[in-house]
């Protein structure tokens, strides 16, 4: 009698303890969404986010790890328990993980068109400096004030200066931004004055922003 009563209450006890994994893995999971949209906003402004980001795929790793583990854990009557708790844990967090790198290239891409479009006025600048004068500005500040009142900056936080170059000879000039994604990882942003661009440069992939280009390294 004692034996049919102790039954439900440790049933019962699994079941609270299950719903209780379940909460925190649904708030720890919603909380890793939310720092890796932050982090991919700063990483793109070249903050912090570069460090997170960095770290992101580890992170992803550990459900990787879990969900078979909590599986074969499972196989026992012993370890059964913790096998389920460990099987929830893990899922979220790999759906978590998984939708964070997915949301992580939209969000650049934002950020990226966004410093294009609000370039334009110093594009435009160095195109009529060159139309005007028959040869490339030698360095942006040529335009103040004539073409432009200050040369203005990227908008990204810690890329804030635009980098330029000029080749006389060719009539070609060029505009850039260093914006590395990550440890190890030398990506540019940048505008080229006959707006022709490979598919590939430098050993990296070339991806179009409308008349700019990302040189993925």
């Amino acid at each position: 009698m004692d034996h049919d009563e102790a039954a439900p209450t440790m049933d019962h006890e699994a079941r609270e303890q299950l719903i209780r994994v379940a909460k925190w893995a649904l708030v720890s999971s919603l909380t890793f969404v939310l720092i890796a949209i932050s982090g991919s906003f700063s990483s793109a402004h070249g903050g912090i986010g570069v460090l997170v980001m960095s770290f992101l795929p580890l992170f992803v790793m550990m459900p990787i790890v879990m969900v078979p583990s909590s599986l074969l854990f499972m196989l026992w009557r012993r370890t059964r328990r913790g096998g389920v708790q460990m099987f929830v844990l893990g899922v979220a967090w790999l759906v978590s993980g998984a939708a964070s790198i997915w949301l992580e290239y939209p969000i650049r891409r934002h950020v990226f068109h966004q410093v294009a479009h609000e370039s334009t006025p110093l594009v435009d600048a160095l195109h009529a400096y060159q139309r005007n004068t028959g040869a490339p500005a030698t360095e942006l500040q040529d335009l103040v004030p004539d073409y432009l009142p200050k040369i203005p900056k990227t908008g990204l936080d810690t890329f804030s200066e635009f980098g330029y170059s000029a080749d006389p000879d060719a009539q070609s000039w060029e505009l850039n931004i260093s914006v590395s994604s990550g440890i190890l990882n030398w990506d540019q942003f940048m505008y080229w004055s006959s707006e022709e661009y490979p598919y590939y440069y430098r050993g990296g992939r070339i991806e179009r922003f409308g008349r700019w280009a990302y040189l993925h390294e």
